[in-house]
């Protein structure tokens, strides 16, 4: 459980899941933080090394992602996950090694990550999920239409924040059946948040014009909200093959017939 639910050490001295562990088996004997640090997990980490040491021996060909991520704490880290078939064509995944990474910095597709692979021999594949930020900011939100709209839509929503007619939103989102849900904010560096935001906007439309008739709010023209309904659309394909290549089954045939 702490493995793959990612739960702490500490978990084992908390008054719930003791009283509900000894509600199940009451006498079960709780092994302390200690124990499950320098013992069960040591020793589980053994049996799992070993086991996927001995299935790679018999392995060709594996795909291999690198990936970079922040913890909460501002801590950078450095994984590397790899994906094969054993010999019952049964899909394996799994993480090799994750260690801490405050040298260097580097973005998807960076320079210096493209440059040691290219100077390698080990065949690789660009990230698709940054090559999809790529396509719908250049190609879709780089038009002078959709500019446009994303601009008024961000003044609009920062009069809003200004106003604090939260409540207001809420009132007219009771009186016309939509959902109470928040408006959410587009994120320059998440593509897919565009496709939030338009979701949003085209879900809460009628509450939205009863905010800005009361406002007298600059409101967005018949042309936009029409755009906003074309657009959704094509981000959702872009979705949709977002969601495919980023299940952890997913292998690298599939991240390159997509690309």
């Amino acid at each position: 459980m702490v493995c793959i639910d990612g739960q702490p050490f500490s978990i084992v001295k908390n008054k719930g899941f003791k009283g509900h562990v000894k509600h199940l088996e009451p006498r079960f004997s709780m092994p302390s933080r200690k124990h499950l640090a320098k013992e069960i997990i040591p020793t589980m980490y053994t049996e799992v090394m070993g086991r996927i040491k001995e299935e790679l021996h018999n392995v060709k060909f594996v795909g291999i992602t690198a990936d970079i991520w922040t913890s909460i704490s501002c801590d950078d880290y450095l994984s590397l996950t790899i994906l094969y078939l054993v010999t019952d064509f049964c899909l394996h995944h799994c993480c090799l090694e994750v260690v801490q990474f405050s040298e260097v910095a580097t973005q998807d597709n960076g320079r210096n990550i493209r440059a040691s692979l290219e100077m390698s021999s080990f065949e690789h594949i660009p990230c698709l999920a940054r090559n999809f930020h790529l396509v719908s900011k250049d190609g879709l939100l780089g038009s002078i239409i959709a500019t446009n709209l994303f601009l008024r839509v961000g003044d609009w929503q920062g009069i809003l924040s200004i106003l604090h007619v939260t409540q207001i939103l809420k009132k007219c989102q009771m009186t016309t059946t939509v959902p109470l849900h928040r408006l959410v904010q587009n994120e320059l560096t998440r593509w897919n948040s565009s496709l939030d935001m338009l979701k949003t906007l085209q879900e809460q439309k009628r509450a939205i014009l009863i905010v800005g008739w009361e406002f007298d709010l600059p409101e967005l023209r018949r042309q936009q909200w029409t755009l906003i309904d074309n657009l959704i659309p094509v981000f959702n394909i872009f979705d949709s093959a977002m969601l495919q290549v980023s299940s952890t089954n997913v292998t690298p045939s599939e991240v390159s017939a997509t690309n």
